[in-house]
């Protein structure tokens, strides 16, 4: 019988690659991983979709090539695949593997910051006035939520030496892209509540209400400068 830690020892040697339709159903499991929430009731309807997608498929070929170099994983295959054998609702390694995907996307997401532990703590011992202009620096990880296409992107960076297209966030900024970024932070403050709750409340306060002016949507500015942030060092 595999056990829990194994089964997480095994995602190392799986290694699946991810489609953009996986990255969608992985989604909200990775928002519930950013903020360090409870996932069981998350991961659950997700890991079914992927199985009915050829999960337990992709992990046994990837188990039986990892097989034939590595003993670790020789060992435990017979496990393992009895493990999946189970079933989506009881295979530890399909959980493992789903979870330890959904971390590897929420990691990319967090490259211009710490983590949002890191910043529940910051926020804690920040004066009670500076807390929301330092939550509101969380919206620079929300570049996936944007969805600005790079060549959209690079051409507002190099456009930017005209003055009247200095002001990228404005070159940018469509109501859809500002909702969607507002909607997505306000699900992670929730999502949040119990994990990062001094963060939750500032950053659900932040972006609740009508949509501003693009000149005052603070939000829209900071995910503009994690979006610059992705892009390679020649074009910062």
């Amino acid at each position: 019988m595999l056990t829990e830690n194994e089964a997480w020892e095994l995602t190392f040697f799986v290694g699946l690659e991810w489609s953009d339709d996986d990255r969608t159903v992985l989604g909200p499991l990775s928002d519930a991983a950013l903020v360090f929430a409870k996932t069981d009731a998350v991961a659950e309807p997700i890991i079914d979709m992927l199985w009915e997608d050829g999960l337990r498929e992709d992990i046994e070929r990837a188990l039986a090539k990892a097989a034939k170099r590595n003993a670790f994983v020789a060992r435990l295959r017979s496990a393992a695949e009895a493990d999946l054998a189970g079933g989506p609702r009881s295979s530890l390694l399909a959980r493992a593997v789903v979870e330890q995907g959904a971390f590897e996307l929420a990691y990319a997401d967090l490259h211009p910051l710490h983590c949002l532990l890191c910043v529940e703590e910051l926020l804690r011992a920040a004066p009670e006035g500076d807390r929301q202009s330092a939550a509101i620096r969380v919206a620079r990880i929300a570049t996936r939520v944007a969805a600005v296409p790079p060549d959209e992107l690079r051409a507002a960076v190099a456009g930017a030496a005209d003055p009247a297209r200095r002001d990228l966030a404005a070159v940018l900024a469509t109501d859809e892209r500002r909702r969607a970024v507002r909607s997505w932070l306000g699900n992670l403050a929730e999502l949040g509540a119990q994990s990062v709750p001094t963060l939750s409340a500032e950053l659900g306060a932040a972006v609740r209400g009508p949509l501003p002016a693009v000149a005052d949507d603070q939000v829209w500015r900071e995910t503009v400068l994690g979006l610059t942030d992705t892009l390679d060092s020649e074009w910062n």
